[in-house]
């Protein structure tokens, strides 16, 4: 949205400098066809000429029961970047106020640090994460109890999954990370409107599950990446979506 806005703003400043550049030299015609094909010009080449909007309930009355848990870093699945369906996760981060394990457009690779991927690498329960949202670990999930230990020890508390966020194309990823959780972290500590939020603290000490079933990445599904998140058709989601069905 707001590459979108500063176009706009971009726009407006340099139209109106040629339009009154025309208008100074009596090129009246010439100033109204280019008003009137600027937007449509913009939008043979791709450019957005619109914002969307939409009308939510704020705050989301689940993740405000989200801010009143504990304090405590959130990792807010998905974690890998070409799971990564929008911004969500980020501007809901005003509501419950935890820090994120995570950023600002994990699938833009020029924004993300290369020394993110690094870390996300080295610690084997982050990288089961991601070979998991990949469709790269069908059959089990295993890590080294250690490095989940890290992270908590460096103030991982809670791990939340809202099935709203996940486009219908990849509901089966959603499914079997809300059972992974259940299995790692016990029954979750919140539960409302589609939202799932499992506390670190409580883990129980596996670290060998099989997936059954696991997740294969949709053929067709064209993963998050420079051209911008996931995209498909979301499930209803009780937060974010507040109309009437």
């Amino acid at each position: 949205m707001r590459h979108a806005v500063v176009l706009h703003a971009a726009i407006g400043v340099f139209a109106a400098l040629a339009l009154d550049a025309l208008l100074r030299r009596g090129r009246l015609p010439v100033a109204l066809a280019l008003a009137l094909l600027a937007l449509p010009a913009l939008r043979m080449q791709g450019f957005a000429t619109q914002v969307q909007q939409r009308t939510i309930a704020w705050p989301p009355p689940a993740y405000a029961r989200l801010a009143a848990l504990p304090a405590g870093v959130l990792l807010h699945l998905p974690l890998a970047p070409e799971a990564s369906s929008g911004q969500e996760p980020l501007w809901l981060q005003l509501v419950h106020k935890k820090t994120l394990l995570g950023g600002h457009a994990p699938w833009v690779a020029r924004v993300r640090p290369r020394a993110w991927d690094e870390a996300v690498a080295q610690n084997s329960f982050l990288a089961a994460l991601m070979a998991l949202e990949r469709g790269e670990a069908v059959d089990r999930f295993t890590f080294a109890p250690a490095d989940l230990e890290a992270l908590h020890a460096a103030g991982l508390r809670w791990v939340a999954l809202d099935r709203g966020l996940y486009p219908r194309a990849i509901t089966d990823l959603a499914l079997t990370e809300d059972r992974l959780m259940d299995a790692l972290f016990g029954p979750p500590t919140l539960s409302a409107d589609g939202l799932a939020v499992w506390d670190v603290a409580r883990r129980s000490g596996l670290i060998d599950l099989p997936l059954q079933p696991g997740f294969v990445w949709p053929k067709g599904l064209e993963p998050a990446g420079a051209a911008g998140p996931l995209l498909g058709e979301r499930p209803p989601n009780p937060s974010l979506d507040p109309r009437p069905r």
